[in-house]
């Protein structure tokens, strides 16, 4: 009713709006995904971090126990950062939080 081209009103409007959900919900599936990487790693006899873990924790060795399990940590933290991030830049103003 504006006068505005479909392009125009997709990405001006509707985008914004739905976009914030869908990078929180793919910044989350991310997360998860690194933290399940040692249950798929184990089942598949794949080598990698997962494997590593639990060998680390058959052997006993607290130390790379404590990395590994600090690197997911570290990983699902700065996903879900980057992702309120993106977040913030693309809510539209006046809609933030505190306003």
């Amino acid at each position: 009713m504006k006068g505005l081209t479909t392009r125009r009103i997709l990405f001006r409007h509707s985008l914004p709006n739905a976009a914030v959900p869908a990078i929180q919900a793919a910044a989350t599936v991310f997360a998860f995904s690194v933290g399940g990487v040692v249950v798929i790693e184990y089942v598949f006899g794949f080598p990698g971090i997962g494997t590593a873990l639990t060998d680390a924790v058959g052997n006993r060795d607290i130390a790379v126990v404590q990395f590994i399990v600090l690197l997911i940590a570290t990983t699902f933290f700065l996903a879900n950062m980057v992702a309120d991030i993106f977040a913030e830049l693309l809510t539209p103003p006046g809609r933030g939080a505190g306003q």
